[in-house]
């Protein structure tokens, strides 16, 4: 039998064989990486089950199952044997796999006379003990972070804004990696980060300009389990203001010079400035909705705004001030 596994963005994929009736495991196989496919040869005898755990973000996915003879002899009533990992067949199983009979998930099959195939569905619960002598711990599982944005079950509407005025390469970090070119894989494109929140009532109400980055922050996405820093916290003299016109959002804030003052020496020496902002949408907390999204100037970029597993548009859109 063929198993074909295609690549979901699983790693170590783990491949067990079972013996239904006495439980026993017949063949376990780690599969590092899955590449662009894998078809995972299998000579197998008796009643079994086949189980795929993968050990990434995703579950392993299973797009087919095929059928072939073998002219080997089982060494036993249920058995089971790895033959190869085959990368290169893919999905061009035709000719290949399958000339006994095969069944593609979600296309016509055809199952070999004298062979069952069914999938499981089966929930295993094993009973987690805490380790004696070690303290517990608790945790918020949905926090609520600063920015916003994350849609780990809370999120409301808000907008963030962003400045790139220190020349890349002299903001903190190396512009490139050796042997890339500038801007050719992620980098840091923003060096102030705000988020101007509406404050719930439980909260105290009112609004906020939270302090998301400035030159000299640790970079981090405000946890209660990391470390604070003398940065932290919303702008003391800043103001904020947050109206509706109809369904329309209006905000609107002042930010004193000397919360930005790399922003204010640029309109100082008549330098442009490269803004950006982000508006967060609590009924659609996957969208990206930033000034700079698929701007010719602007490609994807995490390091544009909080959270960095966002979708993120770079901050290189330049203005000048008016005079």
């Amino acid at each position: 039998m063929s198993f074909y596994l295609p690549n979901i963005d699983t790693w170590q994929t783990e491949v067990d064989v079972w013996d239904t009736e006495t439980g026993e495991l017949l063949l376990h196989h780690l599969c590092q990486k899955l590449w662009n496919g894998a078809h995972l040869v299998l000579e197998m005898s008796g009643k079994v089950r086949v189980t795929f755990k993968g050990n990434w973000w995703y579950n392993v996915k299973l797009a087919g199952v095929f059928f072939d003879s073998t002219n080997n002899d089982a060494l036993g009533k249920t058995t089971a044997h790895l033959v190869k990992e085959d990368f290169d067949t893919r999905g061009n199983w035709k000719a290949v796999y399958g000339k006994s009979g095969w069944w593609v998930f979600g296309a016509d099959q055809k199952i070999p006379a004298g062979i069952s195939v069914k999938p499981a569905n089966s929930i295993t619960l094993i009973q987690l003990k805490w380790p004696e002598g070690v303290r517990k711990f608790t945790y918020r599982k949905d926090p609520v972070l600063p920015d916003n944005s994350t849609g780990m079950g809370f999120a409301t509407d808000n907008v963030q804004i962003a400045f790139n005025v220190i020349p890349i390469g002299q903001d903190g970090y190396e512009s490139h990696p050796k042997g890339t070119m500038p801007r050719f894989v992620g980098y840091k494109c923003t060096d102030y980060e705000y988020a101007l929140n509406q404050v719930a009532s439980e909260f105290g109400g009112g609004t906020e300009i939270w302090r998301l980055l400035v030159p000299g922050m640790p970079e981090k996405h405000f946890y209660p389990r990391q470390p604070a820093s003398p940065f932290d916290g919303p702008v003391k003299k800043g103001k904020l203001a947050i109206t509706h016109e109809g369904s329309t959002r209006i905000t609107e804030c002042a930010i004193p010079w000397t919360e930005i003052p790399d922003v204010k020496k640029a309109l100082d020496e008549g330098k442009t400035v490269k803004f950006s902002f982000r508006v967060n949408d609590n009924n659609n907390m996957g969208s990206c909705m930033e000034l700079a999204r698929e701007r010719s100037v602007s490609k994807m970029n995490s390091r544009a705004f909080h959270a960095s597993w966002k979708e993120h548009w770079a901050n290189e859109v330049e203005f000048a001030f008016e005079k």
